[in-house]
């Protein structure tokens, strides 16, 4: 049997048992996604009443996954070697080619994020230049991959920078082009997508420097002249670049040049209609992935739903982990989430208990189901005004419910 390469991206992957990745049957996903990319793992695979024995190399590239496959002979040696550093580069440099996520797996019904999605996509089959504002956490990135993926630029390269972790003279390298030989992030974007997240924490030296090339269209490289310049480029940053402008943090002519379309991205407690959609999909996606039938209980999921996400989606997806890889039981019940969720979810209550009941103390704690005396002595834990004052909550429109009394 012949050895197999399967370039793969995450997406296609996450959550799901590929028939076609092995020659011979179905590759778990919890068979690589632990695994470093020196670790050889090996399972035993049943197909048509056979066993077969087979061994995965794992190259593991940020979110992308590259698997080698071959089968084991009847001494149990693997038929190929392991892959040199070359080879896994080139793997790696070909198959990022392609869009990682699509719209369809921005996931949500929420106005604010159906509009969003929306513009998104006509500014991505417009080929404009886009401006992604939001808190960390909400997919900035992978709406970022999204537009990409619409575009007529989809059959060319997506490349990512971080602008916050990377040290400032290696970013200049990196984005610019440094010594002989080393091609600049708009140079391996060329005709396709660069992406430039956390662009807030670019230097000012380095903004001015982006700021000439996205102007000329033209990148200046000692020895070699003017390179065009041909790639989109987006951003995404995390705060309100009109402060940073006026902190004179950010240069206002970059804001302009980079920000043609500003999509808002929202967080997670701003459209809480989504907040079960998120659950149900990455719970199945664990679910798939652990091959276990674990439920959550109505009780349970209604604290996951009043919680109010501070880490937004990225924080609902580690949570929904947690819970699998904590628990073994069939059903989930309150006291066996997370104790964070717990305290936040609690709060949460009893700030919009407080907010319906405008204020008046006897009035929410009946709503939220406990007595005066207990409500006080939650409102002191939290460090909540004890008077009669009407309270301001992100959720307050929420019904409350629920009594955490025993959480």
């Amino acid at each position: 049997m012949p050895m197999g390469d399967y370039q793969l991206q995450r997406r296609q992957v996450w959550g799901r048992f590929q028939w076609h990745m092995s020659p011979s049957g179905a590759i778990p996903h919890s068979a690589w996604a632990h695994a470093s990319p020196r670790k050889w793992l090996s399972w035993m695979l049943s197909n048509d009443r056979r066993t077969h024995r087979e061994i995965i190399f794992p190259i593991r590239q940020d979110d992308l996954v590259i698997v080698m496959i071959a089968p084991v002979n009847e001494r149990g040696e693997r038929t190929f070697k392991q892959p040199q550093r070359g080879v896994q580069r080139s793997l790696y440099d070909e198959a990022a080619r392609s869009p990682r996520y699509t719209f369809a797996d921005i996931i949500g019904c929420s106005p604010t994020l159906v509009h969003v999605r929306e513009a998104a996509r006509q500014a991505a089959q417009r080929g404009a230049s886009a401006l992604l504002v939001g808190e960390p956490g909400t997919g900035k990135t992978l709406l970022a991959h999204a537009m990409h993926a619409a575009s007529a630029r989809q059959a060319h390269p997506f490349v990512l920078t971080d602008c916050a972790s990377v040290p400032p003279e290696q970013l200049e390298a990196e984005l610019f082009g440094g010594g002989p030989g080393q091609a600049s992030r708009f140079e391996q974007a060329q005709e396709g997508t660069l992406f430039l997240k956390t662009l807030d924490a670019m230097p000012l030296d380095l903004q001015s420097k982006l700021f000439r090339v996205l102007q000329e269209r033209q990148l200046l490289r000692a020895g070699t002249g003017s390179i065009p310049v041909t790639c989109a480029v987006m951003a995404s940053v995390e705060c309100d670049l009109a402060g940073l402008v006026a902190q004179e943090r950010f240069r206002r002519d970059l804001w302009y040049r980079i920000g043609v379309v500003q999509l808002d991205v929202p967080p997670l407690r701003e459209r809480p209609a989504d907040i079960p959609l998120l659950i149900e999909h990455y719970w199945e996606c664990q679910r798939q992935e652990l091959g276990r039938q674990v439920h959550l209980s109505t009780a349970a999921l209604r604290i996951l739903e009043m919680y109010p996400w501070p880490g937004n989606v990225r924080e609902l997806v580690v949570v929904v982990e947690q819970i699998f890889k904590a628990h073994r039981k069939l059903v989930i019940e309150p006291k066996d989430l997370p104790g964070s969720v717990l305290t936040g979810a609690e709060r949460c209550a009893l700030e919009r208990a407080l907010q319906q009941a405008q204020g008046n103390r006897t009035r929410a704690a009946r709503l939220i189901g406990m007595s005066r005396t207990s409500l006080y002595r939650k409102l002191k834990a939290f460090g909540l005004p004890l008077k009669n004052e009407a309270q301001r909550s992100p959720n307050a429109n929420a019904k409350p419910s629920g009594r955490f009394q025993d959480l």
